[in-house]
């Protein structure tokens, strides 16, 4: 049982380091050259579709860590891993809900630029926890 719950925690981690790395460096720099009068839409395209690859993911990722911890595992690797998947989800509920919540109200160049820094913070978090993870 805690076998498939390590290697389940371990993929669903590997895929939002990927999923995360990609946002980084494709998906939120591309936010700047969409058209002003199709970005609403955009925006919009962007936050119903991108849910249906992270919620999973990041709740898998989420509940996996909480039954991992409950049947014991208290190794100091996976406890910081713990504390960086708890940054990552209030960095993401406090900040990453306002800024998707401006954009949906129009481009915004300064909200972008700010998104694009902040989520140098998730990128590193997410790597961390997943070479934590392996170790």
């Amino acid at each position: 049982m805690l076998d498939d719950l390590l290697t389940t925690h371990l993929i669903s981690t590997s895929i939002m380091v990927g999923v995360i790395w990609v946002v980084q460096l494709v998906h939120y720099p591309s936010f700047k050259y969409v058209n002003e009068s199709d970005y609403i839409i955009f925006q919009k395209y962007h936050m119903s579709n991108i849910s249906y690859i992270v919620f999973p993911v990041m709740f898998t990722e989420l509940i996996t860590a909480i039954l991992i911890l409950f049947f014991g595992e208290e190794s100091l690797f996976f406890m910081l891993s713990l504390i960086c998947l708890f940054l990552i989800w209030v960095i993401t509920g406090v900040l990453f809900t306002k800024y998707h919540s401006i954009l949906k109200e129009g481009k915004d160049l300064k909200i972008i630029k700010k998104m694009i820094k902040a989520n140098w913070i998730r990128a590193l978090l997410w790597t961390m926890r997943l070479i934590m993870i392996l170790f």
